[in-house]
C-alpha cells in the first residue's frame, strides 16, 4: 500500500519537531556539561584533567570546539590565578558597571553572555576565541565567580525596573488576565494570547534599551496592537494565513499551526533577513512581513527608524560563540 500525499506530509511534519526537539534538549545538556567543566577549571578546590575532557566528548556531552577550548586551557600550562591582576579586574567591573547601557543595538542579556564568556576564557588563560594567550591568567577563581554575580545583579537590575513591574501590571489589567501565586495567567485565549506576547514584546524592549528603556511609554504606545479580542483565533494563525511564507519556514505542509515559540520567532528573523538580501524573497514582501511580525510579537520601539529587518543584533562579536 502506498502511502497518502497527506499522510507522508504529516508524518515529516512530525519527524521534524521531534528532530528540534531532541536538538534542543541536546544543547541544553551540552551547555550544562560545559559549565560544570569550565567551573571544575577555574574553582581552586576542584580539578579539570585531560582525560575527563575526552571522555565527555566521547560521550558527546560537549562539542569539539568547547573540547578544543577546555584542551588548549589545560596545555597551555595556565591555570586560574591565585590573585587577580588589579587592573585586569577593575577592567572587568567597569566593564558590567556600563553593561545596563546597551547601545550600537546590542542587547542587555547578549552582551552580559559576552562578558561571562571571556571572563571566563581570561581565567584559563585564553582569548576569547579560546586559543592560548602565551600569558598566565590575570583573574582568579574567586574573582570570576565574583564577577559573575555582579553580572547577573546588573542584568537583573536593568530589566525589572520598578518601572517594568509597572507596565506589566497595566498588560495584564489592558488583557484581562489574572496570576496566581506562581505566576499562571488565567483568562480565555485571547486574553492570554494578548498578555504573553505583549510581555515578551516588553521584555524584547527592555533587553534593548537597558536602562533607557521607559517601559511604561512602551505600553501606552503599543496597547492598540494587544487588544485581546485581536487574538481570539490565535495570534500564529494569523501571521500563517496572511502569509504562506511562514508555514514554508515552518515546513507545516499540513497545515497545522507549530507552536511559533521565542526560539523560533528569532530563526524566523534570521531567515527572513537571509531571504530577502539573498534574493530568494523580495524585499518589499520582507520588510512587510517583518511590520506584522514586529506588529505581532514584538510592538513598536524594536527596530530603530524604519529597519524592520534589524531586529536581532548582528555584531559578530557577540555570535562567535553561538552553537
Amino acid at each position: 500500500n502506498r502511502m497518502a500525499p497527506s499522510t507522508r506530509a504529516a508524518l515529516s511534519v512530525e519527524a521534524d519537531k521531534r528532530r528540534n526537539d531532541l536538538k534542543k534538549v541536546e544543547t541544553e545538556r551540552q551547555v550544562e556539561v560545559e559549565e560544570d567543566l569550565t567551573v571544575a577549571f577555574i574553582d581552586p578546590s576542584q580539578s579539570l584533567t585531560l582525560n575527563q575532557v575526552a571522555n565527555a566528548l566521547a560521550r558527546d556531552d560537549i562539542s569539539r570546539e568547547v573540547a578544543m577550548v577546555l584542551n588548549n586551557a589545560l596545555t597551555s600550562g595556565s591555570s586560574s590565578a591565585k590573585a587577580s591582576n588589579p587592573f585586569t579586574l577593575s577592567r572587568w567591573r567597569g566593564e558590567i558597571a556600563k553593561l545596563p547601557w546597551t547601545g550600537a543595538n546590542n542587547r542587555v542579556k547578549e552582551k552580559a553572555r559576552f562578558m561571562r564568556r571571556a571572563i571566563q576564557m581570561a581565567s584559563m588563560g585564553l582569548n576569547p576565541d579560546g586559543t592560548p594567550t602565551g600569558q598566565p591568567s590575570t583573574i582568579s577563581g574567586e574573582d570570576v565567580f565574583r564577577l559573575m554575580k555582579d553580572i547577573d545583579l546588573k542584568v537583573k537590575t536593568a530589566l525589572e525596573t520598578p518601572e517594568y513591574q509597572d507596565a506589566w501590571e497595566m498588560i495584564r489589567t489592558h488583557t484581562g488576565v489574572t496570576t496566581d501565586i506562581l505566576g499562571q495567567l488565567y483568562g480565555n485565549q485571547g486574553q492570554r494570547d494578548a498578555a504573553i506576547l505583549f510581555k515578551q514584546a516588553l521584555d524584547n524592549y527592555m533587553d534593548l534599551y537597558g536602562v533607557d528603556a521607559k517601559p511604561v511609554d512602551f505600553f501606552n504606545t503599543n496597547k492598540a496592537s494587544f487588544e485581546p479580542d485581536k487574538f481570539t483565533q490565535g495570534v500564529d494563525k494569523k501571521f500563517y494565513d496572511e502569509f504562506p511564507q511562514v508555514r514554508s519556514f515552518m515546513n507545516d505542509t499540513k497545515g497545522e499551526i507549530t507552536d511559533f515559540d521565542e526560539q523560533r520567532q528569532t530563526a524566523f528573523i534570521r531567515w527572513l533577513r537571509n531571504a530577502a538580501t539573498g534574493g530568494t524573497l523580495d524585499l518589499e514582501l520582507a520588510n512587510e512581513m517583518a511590520a506584522k511580525f514586529k506588529a505581532y510579537y514584538r510592538g513598536q520601539g524594536i527596530a530603530p527608524g524604519d529597519g524592520e529587518l534589524a531586529l536581532e543584533p548582528e555584531n559578530p562579536l557577540y555570535h562567535q560563540f553561538e552553537r
